[in-house]
């Protein structure tokens, strides 16, 4: 954990003892689903699926990669960044255990994965699993890839990508 995750870490478990944040629907739920996708976008390095690493093949992987849509010349990068499990689930892993810091804390770590992956692939994962995860998901026991995973959407396990720049929510 980085020191930008450590704050938004003391933020989230404020935010979480709010005592009605659940009961207004998304006037309150989305800035706190914001400060928990901040949270994974802060990491130092993604993931990457094999299509996106194609992609990007010409970029030097070694090299860091920008956290916004463009890159240093201003030309448009072909590739997406989703959180390997959406906010809104981590939010309701949160809400459920509001009263036990340590345990928000392992939920965000546990969670904390953004997948670099292509447009075409970003279409298809959101038809299906555009804010959940499959039915039965366990943060605990259960790969957080499970998505990508039952839509043969393959991450390169072995390659991450070193980010810098703003986070991009």
């Amino acid at each position: 954990m980085n020191e930008i995750q450590k704050s938004l870490l003391k933020i989230i478990i404020h935010l979480s003892k709010v005592e009605e944040i659940d009961k207004h629907g998304d006037d309150l739920l989305y800035g706190f689903r914001n400060y928990v996708r901040r949270f994974s976008l802060a990491q130092d390095e993604y993931s990457i699926t094999h299509n996106a690493l194609e992609v990007i093949a010409n970029h030097d992987i070694k090299k860091p990669f920008r956290r916004c849509w463009k890159n240093q010349n201003g030309k448009k990068y072909k590739v997406k960044y989703d959180h390997a499990v959406p906010a809104k689930e981590v939010v309701k892993l949160i809400l459920k255990n509001k009263n036990d810091e340590e345990e928000i804390k392992n939920i965000l770590l546990m969670t904390n994965i953004i997948v670099i992956l292509t447009p075409d692939e970003d279409k298809k994962l959101s038809k299906k699993f555009r804010d959940s995860m499959p039915e039965a998901w366990n943060y605990r026991i259960d790969d957080p890839f499970a998505r990508y995973v039952s839509l043969n959407i393959q991450i390169e396990k072995n390659a991450k990508i070193k980010m810098f720049g703003a986070l991009v929510v």
